[in-house]
């Protein structure tokens, strides 16, 4: 039963929390909790995984418009219901819950048509504003979703991110039967993998230039290739079928990832742009139009994405745990340091608050 007791104590209090202060610098403090306003709940956050744009704002290399020190970052997060902000109905203390980050502003084309993931001024908690890495955090109570017992704080933790993986898969419209390429085996690339597999593609393999990546990918069992090989392509489109996947799932955001998308993909075939390019890219787009391909533009996640991503962890339909390491908060710091120089092994570290 949740000691309400303790819980009066803790409301008020200090917190620590992991504060970017500029480039590549990240600093344990300790500060006031939050309190939330009208609408809003208090977590205690349990969990917070790490994330490519949580070391791109480190780096120093996010929107300075956006991103501003001191800022916690942190968009990845579960936790548990502390206090109920005025206004707030249908959740009570104690409650163990995953966070949709997403900040819309309600009032632009996409948001009034019900597109709020792909709102023209979208935010994000632990971008635009502090998130996940600390103690406690606020977030709107219609941000929120209810965890299942059977899911533990880290796998709340990826919810956000497999339902990016859903999300993928979802406007790929993969149906059964149906073969899937993916370029890229970082954690996103490697979760889109096994979603699409658990949607029903009967085969689903990685591209990806980093030996150890490979390595993981060939260890969840899908087969894999190196764009550095000379036969690469001919040899994608040999084993799907003598004609290439049906479907690519760009997971890099960059050129030479992108021309591999449109060198494999078969005829008629289509291509999900996921990664996003840190600037302009020039590509040879010509056989787009010779062999008449698609190309999906994605962008985060819905809300029945998000439902998704939790009952395809609470059934184990993915393998997610696999790709992730743990760490306390005190080692945020270290962790990003390690993180940016580039030869890290980590996957997809969590940092566990408890």
């Amino acid at each position: 039963m949740y000691d309400t007791i303790t819980y009066e104590k803790r409301i008020g209090k200090h917190m620590k929390a992991a504060v970017w202060q500029g480039k590549n610098k990240i600093e344990i403090q300790e500060r006031n909790q939050p309190r939330p306003k009208s609408g809003e709940v208090l977590l205690r956050i349990t969990a917070a995984g790490i994330c490519g744009t949580d070391l791109t704002i480190y780096q120093g290399k996010f929107d300075p418009k956006r991103s501003v020190p001191p800022l916690v970052p942190g968009h990845e997060m579960c936790g548990v219901v502390e206090q109920l902000g005025d206004g707030v109905v249908g959740w009570s203390a104690g409650e163990r819950v995953t966070v949709d980050p997403l900040i819309p502003c309600g009032t632009c084309f996409a948001c009034v048509n019900g597109f709020p993931h792909v709102c023209t001024s979208l935010k994000l908690l632990g971008i635009d504003q502090d998130g996940g890495f600390a103690e406690y955090a606020v977030a709107c109570a219609n941000r929120l979703y209810r965890l299942p017992d059977a899911l533990t704080n880290v796998e709340g933790a990826l919810v956000e991110p497999v339902a990016v993986a859903v999300h993928d898969v979802r406007l790929a419209e993969l149906s059964v039967g149906d073969t899937a390429l993916v370029v890229g085996a970082g954690p996103i690339g490697l979760l889109i993998a096994m979603v699409a597999a658990s949607a029903g593609s009967r085969r689903v393999a990685v591209s990806e230039i980093n030996e150890r990546r490979l390595e993981i990918a060939r260890s969840l069992g899908f087969p894999v290739y190196s764009p550095a090989e000379k036969d690469f392509r001919e040899r994608v489109r040999e084993d799907f079928d003598g004609r290439g996947p049906d479907i690519v799932f760009e997971a890099t955001g960059s050129a030479s990832g992108y021309q591999s998308a449109i060198d494999c993909v078969r005829v008629r075939g289509r291509i999900v742009q996921v990664g996003i390019p840190k600037g302009p890219t020039e590509v040879d787009l010509r056989r787009l139009n010779f062999a008449e391909i698609s190309i999906v533009g994605t962008r985060v996640y819905a809300p029945a994405d998000i439902v998704t991503a939790i009952a395809l962890l609470g059934n184990s339909r993915i393998a997610a745990n696999s790709l992730v390491s743990t760490h306390g908060l005190a080692e945020c710091a270290s962790l990003m340091a390690e993180l940016s120089g580039g030869a890290s092994e980590k996957m997809k570290p969590v940092l566990l608050m408890d």
